[in-house]
């Protein structure tokens, strides 16, 4: 679908390899949303194919979670939908990906290679 979005050009928040920004679609206008973050690599040359897979294994794992989920487990878990966006009126027209925004503090628990939070978080 064709949408119309403003991205805050500072980023809020990046990681070692992408940028995250605010970003809201003004096709919701007065729906309450707290808006997105769309999230740029850091390489401007990065394949757009990686966007692709980053939100299938996004999507992958929540069905894992939704799964575990049925079991009833104290604490249930969950994963953010994703989609990945193609910004046309920037030069290269760069992919992004896209999730709900998500108020409060964040708590990073592992960096997806060889780091992972000790302390029990649940």
């Amino acid at each position: 679908r064709t949408l119309i979005n403003v991205v805050e050009q500072a980023p809020f928040a990046e990681g070692s390899l992408r940028t995250a920004h605010r970003m809201k679609d003004l096709t919701e206008a007065g729906s309450g949303s707290g808006g997105y973050v769309l999230k740029m690599s850091k390489d401007p040359k990065v394949d757009a194919q990686l966007y692709y897979e980053d939100v299938r294994m996004q999507m992958v794992a929540k069905s894992y979670a939704d799964r575990y989920n049925q079991l009833q487990p104290p604490k249930p878990v969950d994963f953010l939908a994703a989609c990945v966006l193609q910004l046309l009126d920037r030069p290269g027209r760069p992919h992004a990906g896209v999730e709900r925004f998500i108020s409060g503090e964040y708590v990073k628990y592992n960096n997806n290679w060889n780091w992972a939070e000790t302390r029990r978080c649940t």
